[in-house]
This record gives structure tokens, C-alpha cells and sequence, in this order.
């Protein structure tokens, strides 16, 4: 096998880069009869494009460097950077979809997912040793039609069975096509550590795949302002998920959580958290202009968080939250900062908060 090789290009060339990629590589990685050069191959994570990746692919990188600086961020600024937003959310992050884009506009981009996602269900076959390509390739739609739900497998396509299903979502989740985010106490360190494996939400690998297996076009964004993109707010959690899963860009195995207190009349859930130095912030993604905090008034609470993140479509904010929740104990007051930033700039949020470790 041609990836067994790459330890004579180490000891024969090692002045020659070698890079070793392919469809479901991961599949093949993990076969029990493959023997790894070990100390001679390095790991890197490749996620989607970025959206400033996409903004400077298409030519508007001065539009993103203008506001990664959150406090220079005009009006004018947020309005074209929500164009480009939505023209994402459409496009999605990969390569040949915005490269059709780039060169022969939006109506391209949609036969360059379909060609996708038909290129990944005609390679499920190669494995068909290991699992049932029908059971992969109806896991596969299944969460790219239900990104960001919680997957119970039993539940989930239980035509297939639990143990199936399992097997089917493990296997795509070690190929990176799906983004599981798993549960965690929140308050135990590493998160990635102490995560719940048993319990996770799923997400793409891409919005603008998960958007093509929806069957949603871009009639369907392009005419959304900030009020009514909320009906389509699975999109909006499924970019954020795909910018935080690779927020290490690369260097460590991507990972995700969130957090969740099931109650008798209500749960609580923080939509993700991020960890810095042995700190954690939960962010909580809200389509809409506003809405309800009760879950991060609950997780300041329970955790003695002093800051937390909201990602809506409004230009960025900061405010003291000051406020009271009730439990069986009685009522208790909770304050914690609270800053809110517009979705897009999840990156420079990512950024700011490893320049704070």
C-alpha cells in the first residue's frame, strides 16, 4: 500500500514533502492490516475552507481583515459581510465548490455538491468488508439531513437497529464527515477528557453538503434578512460547529462539546464550550437577533463562569448580565459578562480567546 511506503521517502528524500490524502483516507488508515511507518508520518486535520478563506478566495479578504478587529466593525462592513455570509452558508467550504463559484457564479456550485456527495456514497463500497455500504450510506444522509440534532440510535433509523447505526456513525465520524459534540460535565479538565461518549450532537462536514442533502437552494437564503434566517437557524449552528470542531487548525485531533441539564419540565443546554486556561466559556448561537439565556444563566450559575458568548446577527455587543434563576433550593442571583458577536466572526472569536491562554 502506497501509504506503508512513505517511510523510504523519509529515509531516501527526507528533504521532499510528502503529502498522502484521499477519500475516506481514514478508512484506510484504521485497517487492521496496515503496519504505519512509525516516526515518519505526521498528522494534520484539514477541515472545510473557512469563511475568510472563502472571502479571500473570492476576492473580499480586505472585507474580512477590516473585521477580524471586532471594534473597527462598521455597519456597512456587517451588511456586506452578511451578503457574504448567506453566499457561504449556500457554497459551503469546499475547495471545488467555491472555485466553481469564483469562476462561474452561484448557479455552478450546486452540481459540484451533488457530485460530491455522490463521489462519497460511490466510495462507501470500498469498504463494504468492514460494514454494510447500505447502512454507511443511509447513516450519511440521515445526519446530513439532521445536523445539530442529539443522535439516539435507537431512534435515530431504527429500521437499521442500534448496534448498526452505531457502527455506521462511528465509522463516518472517524472519516470526519460527521462532527459529533459530546456531552461534558463542563467544569472538568480537559473537556475532551471527561466528554460523555455516549451522548453527542451530530453535524456535517460542511453546510454547503448538508444544505445540497436538504435540498435547499439558494432562492431559498438569498432572500433571508436577519429576521427570517432564524427559520433556517440549523445552518447558522451548523457553521459555527464547523469553524470551533477545527479551532486548533490542524495541529490536534479536532474536537467539540456542550453542555446539558435534562429537567423534569425543561432542559438546560449551552450550544458549545470552549476551554482556555483551565477556563470555560460557553457560547451560545442564536439565529436571531435576541432570545431567551436561561441555559447559560443556568451554566454560569452551576459553574461560577464569569463570561460568556453569544454568536447572533447583530453587530458586536457587551453587556453585564444580572439576573436570578430558581431551582429546588430556592432562587439565586447570577451575573456574569456577556459579549455578542455577529456569526461570521467565529474565527477572530477563536483567535482572541487562544491569545488569552
Amino acid at each position: 500500500m502506497a501509504i506503508e511506503a512513505l517511510r523510504y521517502f523519509y529515509e531516501d528524500c527526507p528533504e521532499l514533502p510528502v503529502i498522502a490524502a484521499g477519500s475516506l483516507l481514514e478508512f484506510a488508515l484504521s485497517s487492521a492490516n496496515l503496519t504505519m511507518p512509525v516516526g515518519r508520518v505526521d498528522y494534520f486535520y484539514l477541515g472545510p475552507m473557512t469563511f475568510s478563506e472563502f472571502l479571500a478566495a473570492t476576492g473580499s479578504e480586505d472585507l474580512w481583515t477590516s473585521a477580524a478587529d471586532i471594534s473597527r466593525l462598521t455597519q456597512t462592513d456587517h451588511v456586506q459581510l452578511y451578503d457574504k455570509f448567506k453566499e457561504f452558508l449556500f457554497v459551503g467550504g469546499m475547495p471545488e465548490a467555491i472555485l466553481a463559484f469564483k469562476e462561474d457564479g452561484i448557479s455552478s456550485v450546486s452540481a459540484v455538491h451533488r457530485s460530491i456527495v455522490l463521489t462519497y456514497r460511490d466510495d462507501f463500497p470500498k469498504y463494504s468488508k468492514r460494514f454494510s455500504v447500505e447502512h454507511v450510506a443511509e447513516a450519511f444522509n440521515y445526519c446530513g439531513m439532521n445536523a445539530g440534532l442529539r443522535i439516539v440510535y435507537s431512534k435515530a433509523l431504527p429500521e437499521l437497529g442500534s448496534r448498526s447505526m452505531k457502527k455506521a456513525i462511528g465509522l463516518l465520524a472517524m472519516a470526519k464527515i460527521v462532527l459529533p459534540v459530546y456531552l461534558s460535565p463542563g467544569h472538568l479538565f480537559p473537556l475532551q477528557g471527561h466528554r460523555v461518549e455516549k451522548v453527542f450532537k451530530s453535524y456535517f462536514l460542511d453546510v454547503g453538503l448538508a444544505n445540497s442533502i436538504r435540498k435547499i437552494k439558494w432562492r431559498h437564503i438569498s432572500s433571508l434578512d436577519n429576521s427570517k434566517l432564524s427559520t433556517l437557524g440549523f445552518m447558522v449552528e451548523q457553521f459555527v460547529a464547523q469553524h470551533l470542531y477545527y479551532q486548533d487548525k490542524g495541529s490536534d485531533e479536532p474536537h467539540l462539546e456542550y453542555w446539558l441539564r435534562e429537567g423534569k419540565m425543561r432542559n438546560a443546554e449551552v450550544d458549545f464550550l470552549v476551554e482556555q486556561d483551565l477556563k470555560v466559556t460557553p457560547i451560545e448561537v442564536k439565529a436571531k437577533k435576541s432570545g431567551a439565556l436561561r441555559s447559560l444563566h443556568q451554566f454560569a450559575f452551576e459553574h461560577k463562569v464569569e463570561k460568556a458568548l453569544r454568536l447572533n446577527l447583530s453587530i458586536p455587543a457587551k453587556e453585564t448580565i444580572e439576573t436570578e434563576i430558581s431551582n429546588n433550593e430556592g432562587r439565586h442571583k447570577v451575573k456574569y459578562s456577556l459579549e455578542s458577536l455577529p456569526v461570521y466572526l467565529v474565527e477572530a472569536l477563536i483567535d482572541r480567546l487562544q491569545m488569552e491562554e
